[in-house]
């Protein structure tokens, strides 16, 4: 099983250069704080993921949308803390 590992609370390319990501197949998780403070971050699809740990968009002030697949079982709290634009 794959997971996205975040190694660094706030690395210093984090959120600068990207808009949107796309978590691709084969990943089954994302880590506590996985995206957090990628602040141009504004939208992610996810193909195949299981779990989404704490604080994973945590601070993420511009994300506004998300796709999830079916294969999402547990979401874990404060998982969109302080997106205070997220719509869907």
């Amino acid at each position: 099983m794959k997971n996205y590992h975040n190694t660094s609370p706030t690395p210093q390319w984090r959120g600068k250069y990207f808009a949107s990501a796309v978590i691709m197949d084969g990943v089954m998780s994302i880590c506590k704080m996985g995206l957090s403070n990628c602040r141009n971050l504004t939208s992610v699809v996810i193909l195949t993921v299981e779990y989404i740990g704490n604080h994973t968009f945590m601070f993420c002030v511009n994300f506004t949308s998300i796709t999830l697949p079916d294969s999402v079982t547990s979401i874990e709290e404060f998982t969109f803390y302080s997106c205070v634009r997220f719509v869907s």
